[in-house]
This record gives structure tokens, sequence and C-alpha cells, in this order.
């Protein structure tokens, strides 16, 4: 897979929100935002138990509520991600951290596909597969209600596969993310992000791939340049507003994505002296 394949994919789910005609630079953090919905394992056996995680971010000490659903198919795009039948949508948890079980007794997945038939068809027709693996696609509707807060709709997609756990995907491994505890007006504050080697894996030809990270790199005062950064670049530079205020906290924060949904996000906290 070429790079340019693997940053759209990766891109496919960091694009895709609808946010208030207000909202800032995606890299800019806030009032609330989603940096990402992270799923471990980010593709899972037909009877894993999956751990959802909302990355996010809110800076007026206001509650945040967050509503999961998941749809039995991927929509796609086209469809603007929207489920093609209520009989697919289930609600599936109401916290920032989220258990779904996938296996007999709880969601049961694949008695659910059986049971809804031809409803429960790819995007191309075709019936989903564990043993060729399916998406389906996970929708978190989360914010604040409160006269001027914000609310989000995010997608994420995961993959299912029957196969050996070494053979399905991982999220990314961060090693360290390091950022000086302090900084001062006018420097360029820099960041840096150390991660375990990208997976190798291998398409539904056969051929054998390696990741390509894509590295988003987030800020509550201004935006780092680069914002974003792909490979082997795993540094930027944040630069500090000549008038900043000394005494205030600022928060950065990585996203690591490997393309293929797997996702980990790491932050920091500086102070301007």
């Amino acid at each position: 897979m070429r790079m340019q394949e693997t940053l759209a994919a990766a891109l496919a789910m960091l694009t895709w929100a609808c946010e208030d005609p207000g909202f800032e630079s995606r890299v800019t953090l806030s009032g609330y935002r989603v940096i990402g919905i992270e799923a471990d394992p980010p593709e899972a056996a037909p009877d894993d138990i999956v751990t959802l995680r909302v990355h996010d971010y809110q800076d007026n000490g206001e509650a945040v509520d967050y509503r999961f659903s998941l749809c039995l198919v991927d929509p796609g795009p086209d469809a603007r991600y929207r489920c093609p039948d209520a009989a697919l949508q289930l609600e599936v948890g109401d916290g920032p951290e989220v258990t779904l079980d996938l296996g007999p007794g709880a969601l049961d997945l694949q008695t659910r596909l059986r049971e809804a038939g031809d409803a429960a068809s790819n995007t191309d027709g075709s019936a989903p597969s564990v043993e060729a693996g399916f998406d389906m696609l996970l929708s978190l509707d989360s914010g604040q209600d409160c006269d001027g807060c914000r609310r989000v709709q995010s997608v994420k997609r995961l993959r299912i596969r029957d196969a050996d756990l070494s053979e399905r995907n991982h999220n990314p491994v961060v090693l360290t993310f390091e950022a000086p505890a302090e900084t001062a007006p006018g420097v360029d504050l820099p960041l840096s992000v150390e991660v375990e080697p990208p997976e190798a894996f291998q398409d539904e030809q056969g051929e054998t791939h390696t990741e390509q990270y894509l590295f988003t790199w987030y800020s509550s005062l201004g935006e780092a340049a680069p914002a974003l950064t792909y490979a082997d670049e795993q540094r930027t530079e944040l630069p500090i507003p000549d008038d900043a205020e000394p005494g205030s906290p600022i928060t950065v924060a990585v996203a690591v994505r490997d393309g293929r949904g797997g996702l980990t996000v790491a932050r920091r906290q500086v102070m301007i002296r």
C-alpha cells in the first residue's frame, strides 16, 4: 500500500465530524472536542471483548456526556455514515470508556448478522464474512449540554476478522512523548514522540506491506508547525505567541494513527513561565 493510500485511510475517520460553523482548526484544543476513539483491539475476533475509549478535551469544567451506538455494517461516506437499517443499529454505552462484548450471551454478533440477512450486506452487496473480515461502524454523540457548548458526532470503523491474535492489527505503542515542562513567550516549543516500529500486514491479495504512521499534533495554544507529520517524522515545534500569559498551562497532545483503525493518544501539560 502506497503512503498516500495509507494516509487517506487514516484521515477518513480523522476528518469526519459534525461541528459548529465556528469550529477552530482541527488541531486546536478549545472548548470541547474529540481527538479520536480508540478501540482495543482495533481488529477483533467475532467473539472478542473490545474496549472503546474516547480521547477528548474540554476546558470549561462542564460535564460531558457520551452516547455510543454501533451499526453492524459500514455504510460508508456516500451514506454519510448513516446506518442503512434500524435493525442493524444498537445502543452500546454512555460513558467515555465502554466495553463491547461481541460474543454469545452478550451482543452475539454472528447470530445478529445471520438474522439480519440481506440487510447486513456490505456496500458492494456481499455478505459480511468473519473469515475475510468486514467493518462495523461505531458512532459517538458527545459534548456538553449548556448554552454555547459544542456537541460532536464522531465515527470509527471497527474491523472484525476471525484470525489469530498475532495476525490481527494492534494499536500503535507510544514509548515516550517529550515536551518541556516549561516554556516562555516567543519560544518554539519542541515536541517529539517515540513509538514502537509499525506492523507488517497482508492485504486481500496476499501482498505484504508495512504501516505508515500519521502523527497529528494538538495544542490548546496555537498550532504546531507542521501539525501533521508522517512515518519517521516524529517531531514538530509549537510556536508560543509573544503575548502568551505567564503562569498559564498549555495542553499538548499527539495522536498516532496507523491507517488501519489503530490509534494511540498521548498528552502533556506545559507551563508558560
